[in-house]
């Protein structure tokens, strides 16, 4: 948070290098390594850290996120429904996470499954009424199903 994200690396790898299955520590370094703009290095962490905590919600919606960057446009498809599964994944742990379901929504309409997408931005909606920014999304999603705003 104080923009020392290299200090930040080099404490978690030697937290990790002392505790490997330190969940929250395998979440924030891949998260670290993808805003120092190394998008590999984040994959892979978030990715070893999934390995040691399969069910950390952290993990796998920050996974879900940097798969969402990952690739070119021929393997946009794959990434997105990587992306969709650790989303899923997240959700059984975290049920009303409407940060998660925004970000299913955007996946599921990436790979062109866009009642599923709707659906989801619609429990974002449910869980977090206030947002502008979900009820944007759905906007986005209704038209292209043939529906409208108004009619949900």
């Amino acid at each position: 948070m104080a923009g020392k994200l290299d200090a930040a690396v080099a404490i978690y790898r030697a937290i990790l290098k002392k505790h490997p299955k330190a969940c929250d520590c395998w979440c924030n370094l891949g998260v670290a390594l993808r805003a120092l703009g190394r998008k590999n290095g984040g994959l892979e962490a978030l990715r070893r850290g999934l390995r040691v905590c399969p069910q950390h919600v952290g993990l796998n919606r920050n996974l879900g996120n940097a798969l969402e960057d990952a690739g070119d446009e021929k393997s946009v498809l794959e990434h997105h429904g990587q992306a969709i599964d650790r989303y899923q994944a997240a959700l059984r742990r975290s049920p009303d996470s409407a940060e998660i379901y925004s970000a299913l929504g955007w996946s599921l309409l990436k790979v062109g499954q866009l009642e599923a997408s709707a659906t989801a931005y619609g429990r974002a909606i449910t869980l977090e009424p206030t947002s502008t920014a979900h009820r944007l999304e759905l906007g986005r999603v209704l038209p292209m199903l043939g529906r409208h705003a108004e009619n949900e």
